[in-house]
């Protein structure tokens, strides 16, 4: 009877063991398999409780999806919007670029008052298909920037500010209405491509 007792104390032990070593080596694919995606995608209106930023359980804050692709260690990496209305203004760091799912269905506004710029572009930066409503800037596009397929709207000053550096913004098949101000603004020594 104590020897019974003993082999299932050991038992447990090593059940307790095997599923602990199960557990660590699961999270640790799972870990490794998020590290590698350089796809993540972002849905205003899901809300289940897991975000992963996978196409299956994607974010439902733009924010947090690029502050995950802001810690990624690759030369590019993705960020897919679903059609819905994603509220705060962005800063979109160096190497990131983001798609919308449709231009009219991607909206893009702050919920501030009057915030400086509703999205603000770093080197190598990207938008496309989406549209940007309202700031007193609506893109502020710094160093290298690629505008593609978007609309911006009821801007309070400028639409696009291309004023913060001698690299190149390419502006792509886009529109801009309904605004108060400039619709592009560009300083000297500023490489410029409208298509």
């Amino acid at each position: 009877s104590i020897i019974h007792k003993e082999n299932n104390q050991w038992l447990k032990i090593a059940v307790f063991f095997l599923l602990l070593l199960l557990t660590s080596a699961f999270s640790f694919y799972i870990f490794k398999s998020y590290r590698e995606m350089s796809d993540l995608y972002v849905n205003s209106n899901y809300r289940s409780w897991l975000k992963w930023g996978s196409e299956k359980y994607p974010y439902n804050n733009m924010r947090k999806a690029i502050q995950a692709a802001s810690r990624k260690k690759m030369d590019s990496v993705s960020i897919h919007l679903k059609n819905g209305e994603y509220v705060g203004s962005i800063e979109i760091p160096e190497n990131i670029k983001i798609y919308g799912e449709s231009r009219e269905g991607v909206v893009l506004k702050s919920n501030e008052p009057s915030p400086v710029s509703i999205v603000t572009m770093k080197n190598n930066s990207l938008i496309a298909n989406l549209t940007v409503i309202g700031g007193i800037t609506g893109i502020l596009a710094e160093e290298q920037a690629t505008i593609e397929n978007c609309s911006i709207k009821e801007f309070k000053k400028i639409a696009i500010d291309a004023s913060s550096s001698e690299s190149e913004i390419i502006v792509k098949n886009s529109e801009i209405a309904y605004g108060k101000g400039k619709g592009l603004y560009a300083q000297r020594g500023r490489k410029i491509q409208i298509i």
